[in-house]
């Protein structure tokens, strides 16, 4: 027996590693299966949660446009101490473009009648001003390039809604609805209109004294309604360019508010992509938010007309 040397200690044999074999064992199919299924189950649970958590992002963003515009009418008013108004012009006359002098119009294939828009033009007083409301707030927007060289192609980021995410600039086809004459030129438009009752067409002007509701009772603008199959594409009806004067495309006088979808009844009212709502500016340049549900006489009465509902 060999003695163990003193101070040694006897060598113990450990297995070489290379020589252990790990047993793994595979998913089997049922197993893939079933994690698959609850991933998805996970997925459809998040996915409805983060899709109102992004439309609630847009709202918000919706909302501060509007109070963009809300500033932008404060600073008209210590200007000019009148409400900006929708513009226009008489029949068929000739307004100024970068291009030269152009007519451009709507023929409404409905009521069989044609309509002339004015053209908004930095050198004219707000009293004889042919441009919108939305052309005349350009400058209190940080757009003052767009309104001094009339860039009627421009796109206002305060006046698009992130929500209904439509091109917002092309030239007006014609359509089932009307006939379009926009001088070959491409458009800027607005997802906001201003209530009529407040900035009507020009001649007409209202004072901020003529607002006898108040003005925390009063609505300037609002989201308006469209169609998605008609004004996703480029149809002038009831959406002409911002920079138009006179147009329905930044003026309504309807009494309902309803949510985008195809078919809807889109003329002359107010309504959004938002789900169930839609948002309006009054005239204090607070932003309210309006139940597609809302009674219309309700609503008239207490947001739309500036004098009592008269």
């Amino acid at each position: 027996m060999n003695q163990l040397k003193l101070g040694m200690e006897p060598k113990v044999q450990r297995p070489d590693c290379c020589l252990v074999t790990c047993s793994r064992r595979a998913w089997t199919l049922l197993e893939l299966l079933v994690v698959l299924a609850i991933i998805s189950i996970l997925l459809a649970l998040a996915t409805p949660a983060v899709q109102r958590t992004r439309e609630t992002m847009r709202q918000t963003q919706c909302r501060n446009h509007l109070r963009q515009i809300g500033i932008g009418v404060h600073h008209h008013f210590a200007d000019s101490n009148v409400v900006p108004h929708n513009g226009g012009i008489e029949d068929a006359a000739q307004s100024s473009t970068p291009t030269g002098q152009i007519s451009i119009s709507t023929t409404d294939l409905e009521l069989q009648r044609t309509f002339w828009w004015g053209i908004g033009d930095p050198k004219q007083p707000i009293t004889t001003q042919p441009g919108s409301w939305a052309f005349m707030l350009l400058p209190y927007l940080e757009q003052t390039v767009a309104y001094e060289t009339v860039a009627v192609d421009h796109v206002c980021p305060t006046y698009v809604c992130p929500s209904r995410g439509r091109v917002m600039t092309g030239q007006p086809m014609d359509d089932a609805y009307g006939t379009y004459v926009a001088g070959g030129l491409a458009w800027g438009r607005t997802d906001y209109a201003a209530s009529a009752f407040v900035a009507p067409n020009q001649p007409e002007i209202v004072l901020t004294s003529n607002v006898s509701d108040g003005l925390s009772n009063t609505v300037f603008a609002g989201e308006k309604s469209t169609d998605p199959l008609i004004q996703n594409g480029f149809s002038w009806y009831f959406d002409e360019g911002y920079m138009t004067g006179g147009s329905a495309g930044t003026s309504r006088t309807g009494l309902r508010v309803l949510n985008d979808r195809p078919g809807v009844g889109f003329k002359d009212n107010w309504g959004s992509a938002h789900p169930g709502l839609a948002q309006f500016l009054k005239l204090d340049g607070s932003v309210v938010v309006v139940s597609v549900d809302v009674d219309s006489r309700v609503f008239v009465k207490s947001l739309l007309f500036r004098d009592g509902g008269i």
